[in-house]
């Protein structure tokens, strides 16, 4: 490899470590399994998403009654996703 490879290389090394994060916005187009669809681009099914407790519905039932705390993501909510 030529110098002037690894210099390229070690610009990009560094340029990458000075924005480990990159977020993107993305909308849910489906619940069950989950996939959501990023800038009209492409979409990522949940074997690459990792959910939040927030983003999980939450549920508790009193006297039978089930009451809900919070509720899950549903088809057209935006998310931010972090890629690390």
């Amino acid at each position: 490899m030529a110098l002037i490879d690894h210099l390229k290389q070690i610009v990009a090394d560094t340029t990458e470590a000075s924005n480990p994060v990159a977020v993107l916005m993305a909308t849910v187009s489906q619940t069950h399994p989950l996939a959501v669809r990023v800038d009209q681009r492409f979409e990522l099914s949940e074997d690459f998403l990792i959910q939040t407790e927030a983003t999980m519905e939450l549920t508790f039932t009193v006297d039978g009654v089930e009451k809900i705390i919070r509720r899950g993501l549903k088809v057209g909510d935006t998310v931010a996703l972090l890629r690390v």
